[in-house]
C-alpha cells in the first residue's frame, strides 16, 4: 500500500475539505441563475452550479476514500508510533512483555542484548528507578517497500528515582522483521542536541 495512501498528508486531507465546501457555497451563493428560456418559460440547468457540485462531489469522494485507507492500512510511520508508545505504556503498566514484543532480538546497546536490557528494566521497575518513560514528538523519516531500517528520533523522560536530569533525546534503530517494525538499537542523548551522548547506567 503506497505511503500517500496509507498515511496521507493532514495538508491534503485538509484541502480536499475546504475545496469541497468552497465549491458548495460558490455554487448556491455567487453563481447567479441564467435568465428564464422566452419559450418555455423556466429557468434551464445551471451548468456552472453543475461544474462546481461536481469539483465538490470528487474531493469528498476522494477525502472519504483516504480516509478509509489511512484506517485499513497502517503505514510504517503509523506502526512505529504505535509500538513507540506501546512500550511507554508496558512500561507505566509494568507489564515489559508488552514493551519486548516491539524489541528484535538482534537489538544491541553497546555490548548489551535484549536480554541484557530486559533484565535492567526489571531491576529499574522493582526498585522504582523507572516508574514511566513517557515519549513524544516521534520523527519517522519516509519510507518505501525497499526501506529495511529507519532511525527514529524522539524525546521522552524517565520518571523514577534513578535520575536527576529526565529528558532526553532518543534515536531508535527500527528493523522490518517480515511485516513488522521492530527496535533493534538506540542511542540517547542529552535534550540540547544528538552530539552529547549518554550511557544508560547498568547497561
Amino acid at each position: 500500500m503506497p505511503t500517500w495512501l496509507s498515511d496521507p498528508p493532514r495538508t491534503a486531507c485538509v484541502l480536499l475539505a475546504v475545496i469541497a465546501l468552497a465549491s458548495v457555497a460558490a455554487a448556491w451563493f455567487l453563481v447567479p441563475d441564467p435568465p428564464k428560456d422566452r419559450a418555455t418559460g423556466k429557468i434551464p440547468p445551471n451548468r456552472n452550479r453543475r461544474r462546481l457540485h461536481l469539483v465538490a462531489a470528487i474531493c469528498a469522494a476522494a477525502l472519504v476514500g483516504w480516509i478509509l485507507a489511512d484506517r485499513t492500512w497502517e503505514s510504517d510511520r503509523e506502526q512505529i508510533v504505535r509500538k513507540l508508545l506501546e512500550m511507554s505504556e508496558g512500561v507505566a503498566e509494568r507489564n515489559l512483555d508488552k514493551v519486548f514484543q516491539h524489541v528484535s532480538e538482534s537489538f544491541r546497546y553497546g555490548s548489551a542484548n535484549k536480554a541484557a536490557l530486559r533484565s535492567r528494566g526489571e531491576s529499574a521497575l522493582q526498585t522504582g528507578q523507572v516508574t514511566e518513560i513517557p515519549i513524544w514528538d516521534i520523527q519517522v523519516p519516509p519510507s518505501d517497500s525497499e526501506t529495511r531500517q529507519l532511525k527514529v528520533v524522539f524525546r521522552f523522560k524517565v520518571k523514577g528515582n534513578a535520575l536527576s536530569e529526565n529528558q532526553f533525546i532518543g534515536e531508535g534503530l527500527f528493523v522490518k522483521e517480515g511485516p513488522e517494525w521492530r527496535l533493534a538499537g538506540v542511542e540517547v542523548f542529552s535534550p540540547t542536541g544528538t552530539r552529547d551522548r549518554y550511557q544508560i547506567p547498568g547497561l
